[in-house]
């Protein structure tokens, strides 16, 4: 099956933008700040005529409203026995964006031993698993495999033509390839 996507991408961050990311952001700020200049958010490998997306990259007035999203997981965590440091480690993130169709978070650290890294906020087990050892590390790693790194994220990303089906590999111009290449060990396993 082939399926056309494209990127939706937010006009650059405004200066006044740009610093509210640097307050709620901390020391993770630089690493996201080329970005947000460019972009203040983005819907990545969006299918071409409906809604379906690879990853979502929150607008800056966004990432607030994000948060009491976690905020709401966390409190169920509390009433599963994790203490209140574990509620704490998580709420100090910032969400920055989200894989579709699911309640999980990409966040980054402002501070601390995680600072500047991609974690994923799961909401089935409440942790946080790093994806990248920073945002320029994350969003090379899109760009390289955009397919590996959805399935890494839950294969989140469910493209619907005529059946739905999740990418196992994308190409900038299709007609490179006569046949599709072949299907990776890791999408199988």
């Amino acid at each position: 099956m082939r399926v056309e996507v494209q990127h939706e991408l937010g006009p650059p961050a405004t200066a006044e933008e740009l610093a509210a990311l640097r307050e709620a952001t901390g020391e993770s700020f630089c690493s996201l700040e080329s970005f947000y200049s460019r972009w203040n958010g983005a819907c990545l490998f969006v299918e071409a005529g409906d809604s379906e997306y690879l990853l979502e990259v929150y607008s800056i007035g966004r990432i607030p409203l994000e948060r009491d999203g976690m905020s709401s997981w966390m409190e169920m965590a509390e009433e599963h026995g994790w203490s209140r440091e574990e509620v704490a480690s998580v709420l100090d993130s910032v969400a920055i964006g989200q894989p579709p169709s699911s309640p999980d978070q990409l966040v980054v650290k402002p501070g601390g031993e995680h600072v500047g890294k991609v974690l994923q906020f799961d909401h089935e087990t409440l942790r946080l698993d790093e994806r990248a050892a920073s945002v320029e590390a994350f969003l090379r790693r899109l760009a390289a495999d955009p397919a590996r790194l959805n399935y890494d994220l839950g294969c989140m990303c469910r493209y619907k033509g005529d059946i739905q089906a999740i990418p196992y590999f994308y190409a900038p111009d299709i007609r490179q390839f006569e046949e599709p290449p072949p299907i990776p060990d890791w999408f199988t396993g």
